[in-house]
């Protein structure tokens, strides 16, 4: 992993961890306490996500192409994606993170 995007992968990691659950969750139409299991992986990537997310608008600020690829890359190899829609998905991947982030610190700024 490059030490410049390691903040950004381990946002992206939480972000796919979660996708994956509710993914596998719904996929039978049907919600059970059975399915919690599937939200094993974002419990444990949660921390590295965020510990360190004031630093991925700046890694993504100055990206290099080859920094673009490598995310690319490893979304690839995450979601099994076509070459297509891989940098759109990176993209979503990525707004979906710092939105969910920033709904946080809003919830918790509006705490009396």
């Amino acid at each position: 992993m490059t030490e410049s995007l390691k903040e950004t992968k381990e946002l992206l990691k939480f972000v796919i961890d979660v996708v994956e659950a509710v993914d596998q969750s719904i996929s039978d139409g049907a919600l059970s306490l059975l399915d919690a299991t599937n939200f094993v992986d974002p419990i444990f990537s949660v921390g590295a996500a965020f510990r360190g997310i004031n630093n991925v608008p700046k890694e993504i600020s100055e990206l290099t192409p080859d920094q673009v690829k490598e995310l690319c890359d490893y979304v690839t190899g995450e979601l099994r994606l076509s070459d297509e829609k891989v940098e759109d998905t990176v993209k979503k991947l990525l707004e979906s993170g710092l939105r969910f982030y920033e709904l946080a610190q809003f919830i918790k700024n509006a705490k009396v």
